[in-house]
């Protein structure tokens, strides 16, 4: 599925199965995990928390209730958050599309 994402916060592919996902950081940094190291994920409509093996992913928004779901099924292919225009119109328009405005990734202890 082609569709213009570049608005988006969240990129899914919706026909095949992605092999990774890539989380957007600020400065444009980017971390990157294969789904073979993706653990499991909890969250509610404004935070969803992401297990890898050696790392946990914390992302918070608004409308995010449906992402473990499309994490589980490897949909995800990339995360960033919104940009402050991408925010005031999403909420202008009473957008329900995913809305992320935090990223946080954190190395955990084994």
């Amino acid at each position: 599925m082609q569709t213009n994402d570049s608005n988006k916060c969240i990129q899914l592919d919706r026909e095949f199965v992605c092999p990774g996902i890539v989380f957007v950081l600020p400065q444009d940094r980017k971390c990157s995990f294969p789904y073979s190291a993706y653990m499991w994920s909890e969250g509610t409509e404004t935070e969803v928390t992401i297990h890898f093996h050696t790392h946990r992913v914390v992302i918070r928004g608004q409308h995010l209730e449906q992402v473990p779901d499309y994490l589980a099924s490897q949909q995800v292919r990339w995360v960033k958050t919104a940009g402050r225009a991408t925010g005031l119109l999403s909420n202008a328009l009473n957008n329900s599309a995913p809305l992320v405005n935090e990223i946080t990734v954190e190395k955990v202890d084994e």
